[in-house]
């Protein structure tokens, strides 16, 4: 095998075709793990955000790419004092992204994902921990990665994440019997009175000089309702992800995954909606409602681009984090992922490891630089 790791964007670049072709030959072949998604978010990542690319490539005696372990570097700091390096996965953090992975070739991942295991322990000097965050349950590689880890000598904590999603059969008609009689009764009523509120319409963006006004829309909606809430919001606690959602989205439009629709009543947006379409997967991202305009507005929004993703044939629904209530009411299930904290033979390591502490609480945080 021949190890590589990558510590410059443009030698990164020059990877996007076995990217693309070696993410579609892999368990993880999903929306955050693609090129678009990660140049888009190291096009509009802060230094904050990124101190290094460490990305480790793996080739097989031919030279043929097998395996792309996509980390970043971040400084963190333990207990305010102790500096560790940490590893995380480009595109995960100011995205709203999830199910980060290392992308291995399928008909070859117990093998290789043994080499990448071995050629993280031997470059320890380089990393204290590498944090998996939001990762998927159900492809399998966080099971493979988990089992390899046990075997190696490196140390790994984990613990559960909630996911939901719906399965969507290929007749809008049956989707709806799979409601509660209630539910079903609550959309129509609300949808009723929508319609009956003026002229009503639902717009899809289709061109790239509609997406600029509709995103604008989208944050200030979800700021609108945020606010209500006492909450500023995403896209005003998070700037990052403004620019992300910019550059990202315009490269979904190009790809035909950008699915952003929104219900006008007399053509002023009153609710809309960001996902994308990918394999036949629909990624719910973000939603906003106008408070001052009738409940259910995003209901039957939704609604409508359930029909449509049913229309095109798309196959799942995926509500992405956490599973609620309120997704549980569209027939949602839940799944699980988890989280992945592995750590390397230092002291520091051992101490996190052992107490236990999450790069998610106030005895381990990121430490924030203002330039590169």
């Amino acid at each position: 095998m021949q190890i590589h790791i990558i510590q410059t964007r443009s030698e990164l670049n020059t990877l996007e075709p076995e990217w693309q072709q070696l993410l579609a030959e892999s368990t993880v072949n999903s929306l955050f793990m693609t090129w678009e998604w990660v140049s888009a978010w190291l096009d509009s990542a802060t230094p904050m955000t990124v101190n290094e690319l460490f990305v480790i490539t793996i080739r097989d005696g031919q030279g043929k790419l097998r395996a792309i372990a996509p980390f970043y570097k971040t400084r963190f700091r333990l207990l305010k004092l102790i500096p560790l390096t940490v590893l995380r996965i480009l595109g995960d953090e100011g995205t709203g992204g999830e199910y980060p992975a290392m992308i291995i070739d399928r008909e070859h991942q117990s093998t290789v994902l043994a080499c990448l295991i071995e050629t993280l322990r031997t470059n320890q000097k380089h990393w204290h921990l590498i944090w998996l965050a939001r990762m998927s349950g159900w492809d399998g590689f966080s099971d493979a990665l988990a089992a390899q880890l046990a075997q190696s000598g490196l140390a790994c904590r984990q613990r559960p994440r909630s996911f939901s999603y719906f399965p969507l059969p290929s007749d809008f008609t049956d989707f709806e019997q799979n409601l509660s009689s209630n539910r079903r009764q609550q959309f129509r009523r609300q949808a009723k009175k929508i319609h009956a509120s003026g002229d009503i319409e639902i717009t899809a963006c289709r061109s790239e000089s509609e997406l600029p006004a509709d995103l604008q829309i989208l944050f200030d909606l979800h700021g609108a309702r945020r606010e209500l809430l006492g909450d500023a919001g995403t896209f005003k606690r998070k700037p990052q992800q403004v620019d992300f959602y910019r550059l990202f989205t315009r490269l979904a439009l190009t790809n035909n995954w950008l699915w952003l629709y929104a219900l006008r009543q007399n053509g002023q947006v009153r609710a809309i909606q960001l996902g994308y379409v990918r394999n036949g997967v629909f990624y719910q991202i973000q939603e906003g409602f106008d408070p001052d305009f009738l409940p259910g507005a995003g209901n039957v929004l939704r609604m409508e681009v359930i029909k449509q993703c049913i229309k095109n044939g798309v196959t799942e629904f995926d509500f992405l984090g956490e599973h609620t209530e309120h997704k549980r009411r569209w027939s949602a299930v839940e799944r699980t992922g988890r989280d992945m904290l592995i750590g390397n033979s230092s002291v520091w390591a051992k101490i996190v490891l052992h107490k236990p502490l999450w790069p998610t609480g106030r005895f381990l945080q990121p430490v924030l630089r203002t330039s590169k």
